[in-house]
């Protein structure tokens, strides 16, 4: 009888009796995890089109069955009437979170069973509380990034789905931490007076502005286009079981800002003067920032145009990328930084110039020879939902990547390179302390965002094993670059293939890390070779990173509306 193991890793195991389900199991112990462990070890292997379907599956699930479940039951809890459109704005991003790593271990657990029909022994993790999370952040950070939610939503998948699997169960007991509130509200900024809040690379004295001159703008027929709820409610199923399962653990995690303290948050979004008709713009606030969030609902409950904006890279050129299209995209519509393709049924879009790539704009200078490798997150807790970048143990072979690409270096070369991992916490594999100990003499590049960009505007060169903002910011800077990752490691959309074979043309996208580092090598005269690029740069940077002057584009926009 073999034991499954889903709880952290502390000593060593034996992979003929014992398997681990996930590789977040190794987080604090990644030098036990052995190849044999791999070798044993069950992973999901989908097509990235079969995830993008299973993507559009969840978040039908998510419309039709979770959202409006909570919703009924906190109309009924508050003794309230609100529409499930508010509830949307309010609960998605938690409830995207929960559902789909749930649905994501019980296909893990399914194809686990397929692959060791026995039954197995397990540690399940026993909860004397339901969990105290304050707010969507404080579950983000204490929840979707913890290993012990993670216990917990597997184990209940286990009770629920598969507990003829369980020949014998270990019982852990657990405790939720509690939270103090006291001060929970004392650090919300009141922005009543707002119609323009939190843009990425927007001054407050432009958010202002343009806050007042939205203020001016007479009140506009609201669109009849809503895409809070547009997908199709029929497309997708799940066992009767897992449903309820998964409702559970829903009630069980639910923010305190929902429940306990739903009133405090309530009353303050109901002191604004909402206006039918009227714009309310919006960065990267409709997530986390719960105060914001209930603004934003009663504006959607009294009628108001809710306008929200991109605040990263990536969107657009993905077959899937759920968190977008669960709730960014949901609204009215969505300021993109320049692409108007349409890879999904959700946003009504609106190409203008980013304030973001504005403040980056030709900042790049020759001023050494220093080649800035930059990598990516690598998380393991992540790469559980549903489509991932990484799933399952590419994240391992992702990062062995980068080892290929610095071994393949010359020497002269390698001694220029500055490698800038993504920021360790926690809930994440040690990229700097891997490549350190693998390349013990490789320059480290530490400090916070600033310090970083500040290394590459003076920098010869830049090298990314990822697609993301680094991108966006070295075409805006106008910073010399170079990319390589593996073409099947990422789920593309036909705009994104576009993109990666336009780059792959001019020698400025690699599939193979050893060819990224034999062009490295072989780069002479970087300005030169930089210059032939500029027509290349322009078209790229007009359709992913536009940085022209926006303020006069975005007011003419808003005011046509």
């Amino acid at each position: 009888m073999s034991t499954l193991l889903f709880e952290p890793i502390k000593e060593k195991i034996n992979p003929a009796s014992e398997i681990p389900l996930c590789l977040w199991t190794f987080l604090s112990s990644e030098n036990l995890l052995t190849p044999e462990i791999l070798e044993k070890m069950v992973f999901i292997n989908k097509t990235h089109q079969e995830n993008a379907e299973l993507n559009d599956g969840l978040n039908s699930l998510i419309d039709h069955v979770f959202l409006p479940d909570i919703a009924t039951w906190l109309n009924q809890k508050h003794k309230t009437n609100h529409p499930f459109q508010f509830w949307a704005i309010l609960l998605k991003p938690w409830i995207g979170f929960v559902v789909n790593a749930s649905y994501y271990y019980f296909l893990l657990l399914e194809q686990y069973f397929k692959e060791y029909p026995e039954k197995v022994t397990v540690t399940l993790l026993e909860l004397d509380s339901d969990w105290e999370f304050k707010d969507t952040d404080y579950f983000i950070r204490h929840g979707h990034l913890s290993t012990n939610f993670h216990q917990f939503l597997i184990t209940e998948i286990l009770r629920g789905s598969y507990s003829d699997k369980i020949k014998h169960e270990k019982v852990s007991p657990f405790s939720p931490p509690l939270v103090d509130v006291s001060n929970g509200f004392e650090s919300i900024q009141d922005h009543r007076s707002r119609r323009c809040i939190k843009i990425p690379g927007m001054s407050t004295i432009a958010e202002l502005l343009l806050s007042l001159l939205l203020t001016l703008k007479p009140a506009v027929d609201t669109p009849s286009h809503d895409p809070i709820f547009v997908s199709k409610d029929d497309q997708f199923s799940i066992p009767e079981t897992l449903r309820s399962t998964i409702t559970e653990c829903l009630k069980r995690s639910i923010p305190l800002s929902f429940t306990r303290y739903y009133e405090d948050y309530q009353k303050r979004a109901e002191k604004i003067n909402y206006k039918k008709g009227k714009l309310r713009v919006f960065g990267a606030v409709s997530s986390t920032f719960e105060q914001m969030k209930f603004y934003l609902a009663n504006a959607k409950a009294q009628g108001e145009i809710l306008i929200t904006t991109q605040h990263g890279g990536n969107y657009g050129l993905h077959l899937s990328h759920w968190e977008p299209q669960l709730f960014e995209y949901r609204f009215h519509h969505f300021i993109t930084w320049g692409w108007t393709s349409k890879p999904d049924q959700y946003a009504n879009k609106i190409a203008l110039p980013s304030p973001y790539m504005k403040q980056f704009k030709n900042r790049h200078k020759f001023k050494n020879n220093t080649v800035i490798f930059i990598g990516t997150d690598i998380n393991p807790l992540l790469y559980g939902f549903i489509p991932s970048f990484f799933e399952g143990k590419k994240c391992l072979e992702y990062r062995d990547d980068k080892l290929k690409f610095l071994n393949q270096l010359s020497q002269e070369r390698l001694k220029t390179v500055a490698y800038r991992a993504y920021p360790n916490s926690r809930n994440r594999f040690s990229d700097n302390e891997y490549i350190r100990s693998n390349c013990p003499d490789l320059t480290l590049l530490e400090g916070d965002w600033t310090t970083l960009h500040k290394a590459l505007f003076n920098s010869k060169l830049c090298v990314m094993d990822h697609l993301g903002t680094s991108l966006l910011i070295c075409l805006s800077a106008n910073v010399p670059f170079i990319c390589f990752w593996r073409e099947s490691f990422c789920d593309l959309n036909d705009e994104g293939r576009a993109l990666i074979e336009t780059l792959k043309e001019d020698q400025l996208f690699f599939d193979d890390a050893k060819e990224a580092a034999d062009f490295v090598n072989s780069l002479s005269n970087v300005e030169s070779w930089w210059k032939s690029k500029q027509a290349l740069r322009a078209t790229l940077m007009n359709y992913y990173a536009n940085n022209n002057d926006w303020f006069m584009p975005w007011l003419k926009k808003l005011l046509a509306i």
